[in-house]
């Protein structure tokens, strides 16, 4: 009798350890859910609450400024990281508890990623000047947009601290350094414009102060989290290149097409389409939410799905997240007016346009939702990256040269075509790779 009590007493407390680590293990999965989306909804509202009113208070040749800048920054930026700073995170792995180690990697990463600003930053300083020779702006004015930029490039470089935050789950320091300094930007933009001063070159410099708090309050918090070396490890930097090489083609494909449209227009010499474009594109920063749900719900979702459950799910996660961005330029065609307001009185022409702009945009995100999940299930294949960007120049390049690049239209069905080529391809991809899957599983 005694034996079966002591044998039921240790299953109640093995039962009761494990409900308690279940407990434990989904509070600590409510904290960082609730955490994350604080937080996003916080940053990306500051950031959307500022960017309509800049709409507002900048004139058309002042936004035009902004808009060229940056395209510019968001360009040059990608350029000057390749993937660095964002490499840290899967080459330290488990070792995140080591302190020297991630300190080693971050000391390296800041190492390689310098070497690849001054480049860039030599780009800039010549080719800023080519796309804007057309522009009237004064000469002070473009050198200190030049400036601007290479500021915010500079400073974002800190931004690679947020890796050993992100590897010990403190998403709360990581939104605290992202929530003030947008708070602060919006603070100062609103100062600038009561003082009449808020041109394109202002701008530049606020948002460039705003990424060197984020970048302080970043490196602060990781400090306690690794130990830097005075030096680069050079076989560090060595494993970088291995990791990163293959995905450079597709990277640097990227940020040269991402933000090609307002730096052609720019060519033309017109302000007016510039800012046009840069207005429009802040209404599709509403597919950051969808973005910020996809990376948090779908993709693990699928990554976990089994294969005989996978043709399902797989097929319902994309049709829901199709219908959810098709919903809003459905709204826009039928009734722009939101949409107008949302943009102010200097872009009330372009209510005809707003709806195929977020149509672009909604193309663009269904391409990435399926590449991602692709990647997910590891549908991946070398010959992919070269197809994707070889297709993507040769529509880009015939639109160009059939079409022209000179209105606020012809940019938007540019974006259209681009991203209906990309999402085919990433569709085939799709195909080929759950047929791979499915040939695997059924050996």
């Amino acid at each position: 009798m005694v034996e079966k009590q002591t044998e039921s007493d240790k299953t109640g407390r093995w039962a009761s350890l494990l409900r308690h680590v279940g407990d434990d293990r989904a509070k600590r999965w409510t904290k960082l859910l609730v955490t994350f989306l604080t937080g996003q909804s916080l940053v990306q509202g500051l950031n959307l609450v500022t960017g309509f009113l800049l709409l507002r208070w900048m004139s058309v040749e002042s936004y035009a400024q902004y808009t060229v800048a940056t395209a510019f920054q968001g360009t040059i930026s990608m350029l000057a990281d390749l993937g660095v700073s964002g490499s840290i995170v899967a080459l330290v792995g488990t070792r995140f508890h080591e302190r020297e180690t991630v300190g080693a990697y971050v000391r390296t990463a800041r190492a390689y990623r310098g070497r690849l600003f001054f480049v860039m930053a030599t780009v800039t300083v010549f080719a800023f000047p080519l796309v804007t020779q057309n522009q009237a702006w004064p000469v002070y004015e473009k050198l200190l947009l030049v400036l601007g930029v290479l500021a915010q490039i500079f400073f974002s470089a800190w931004g690679m601290y947020s890796a050993p935050l992100l590897m010990h789950r403190r998403l709360s320091d990581v939104y605290r350094a992202g929530i003030f300094p947008a708070a602060a930007r919006l603070i100062a933009s609103g100062l600038i414009h009561l003082l009449d001063g808020l041109t394109g070159w202002a701008i530049t410099m606020v948002t460039a102060a705003s990424t060197a708090l984020g970048g302080w309050m970043t490196r602060r918090a990781a400090q306690g989290l690794l130990v830097e070396p005075k030096r680069a490890d050079s076989e560090l930097a060595q494993e970088m290149t291995r990791h990163l090489s293959v995905l450079w083609p597709g990277m640097i494909y990227y940020a040269l097409q991402a933000q090609i449209t307002p730096i052609l227009l720019s060519i033309g010499g017109q302000s007016a389409p510039v800012a046009e474009v840069g207005a429009l594109g802040r209404l599709s920063q509403v597919y950051l939410l969808f973005s910020g749900f996809q990376g948090v719900v779908i993709i693990p979702m699928i990554a976990a799905t089994p294969f005989e459950r996978l043709r399902v799910k797989y097929f319902s996660a994309v049709t829901s997240f199709v219908v959810m961005t098709l919903l809003f330029p459905a709204i826009a065609i039928i009734w722009p007016s939101p949409f107008i307001w949302l943009l102010g009185p200097n872009y009330s022409g372009l209510g005809s346009l707003i709806g195929w702009s977020l149509l672009s945009s909604s193309i663009a995100s269904i391409g990435g939702l399926i590449y991602s999940l692709n990647a997910a299930r590891r549908w991946m294949y070398k010959s992919m990256p070269y197809i994707y960007i070889g297709v993507g120049l040769f529509v880009q390049v015939s639109f160009v040269a059939l079409y022209g690049l000179t209105s606020v239209s012809q940019a938007i069905a540019f974006g259209i075509v681009g991203g209906c080529s990309g999402l085919i391809i990433h569709i085939i991809y799709a195909t080929l790779g759950y047929r791979a899957e499915h040939a695997r599983v059924r050996v």
